[in-house]
């Protein structure tokens, strides 16, 4: 914050940045929902990757 606080962000708000869907239910204690987060990987980056490297590996991409 601008006055040097510290704000942790919440189990709900680290999914919706994570790209997790609203319906997504995560298990009720807040480490193992945390790392269920923390290990996922974001689908629109991931679909990005994923078309990066086909193009790759079909010679799209030199």
């Amino acid at each position: 914050m601008p006055d040097g606080t510290v704000k942790s962000l919440s189990i709900e708000g680290a999914a919706i940045l994570q790209g997790f869907p609203n319906w997504y239910e995560f298990p009720p204690q807040a480490a193992t929902a945390g790392s269920i987060i923390g290990y996922s990987v974001p689908p629109l980056f991931a679909a990005q990757l994923f078309t990066h490297i086909q193009k790759q590996l079909s010679g799209a991409i030199v």
